[in-house]
């Protein structure tokens, strides 16, 4: 017989406590949340246009993360609707950092980390410089980037990025010089024995 859990020592509001319970009785019983088509599309779309996430969607609708994304691929109106609620979700935060600005108590770092990992932000742009995919020497690599450079299409990090980047490029090219020249020794050598 399943033992009953009981939240007096875990501070959980009843709402949580509650919550929890009817969703252990659910896998227990072995029976699931069926999909609403006028319900959980708007569900998720008043949820995510308060910055929350598929898991706040997910424990709303007594689900789990398998189904929610069972739900995207076979309900259209559920895949669109999650369409929306990333963009007013993403929104949401945009707009939380706008209104905080000058806030010194607010967190840019933990906003931050929240837009890379939720929204797919990145603190660095893709960098596309011309002739860059053909150069074939380290020459031809650091005289793609002083040529970018000279047009002021990089930005600084960029710039010690990209030179960090053909340093490593040269020194694996001379290593790789090196071991020629130690190979055509050693090959000369065995060659007079």
């Amino acid at each position: 017989m399943a033992k009953k859990v009981t939240f007096d020592n875990i501070k959980i509001d009843k709402y949580m406590s509650e919550k929890a319970l009817r969703i252990s009785e659910m896998i227990r019983r072995g029976t699931k949340t069926i999909y609403d088509p006028e319900y959980h599309p708007e569900l998720l779309i008043a949820l995510f246009c308060e910055g929350y996430d598929i898991e706040a969607f997910s424990f709303a609708a007594e689900i789990n993360q398998l189904t929610f994304f069972r739900w995207v691929k076979r309900h259209e109106e559920f895949k669109e609707a999650y369409s929306y609620a990333r963009e007013y979700a993403k929104l949401w935060w945009m707009n939380r950092a706008r209104m905080k600005l000058e806030d010194r108590e607010f967190n840019t770092t933990l906003w931050s980390m929240i837009m890379r990992n939720r929204f797919g932000f990145t603190e660095h742009r893709n960098i596309k410089i011309k002739g860059l995919k053909n150069a074939r020497t380290s020459k031809q690599l650091m005289d793609c980037i002083k040529n970018a450079i000279d047009k002021g299409k990089i930005t600084g990090s960029e710039i010690n990025y990209l030179t960090a980047f053909a340093g490593i490029d040269f020194k694996i090219s001379e290593m790789k010089d090196f071991e020629k020249v130690l190979d055509d020794l050693l090959e000369a050598k065995n060659a007079n024995r």
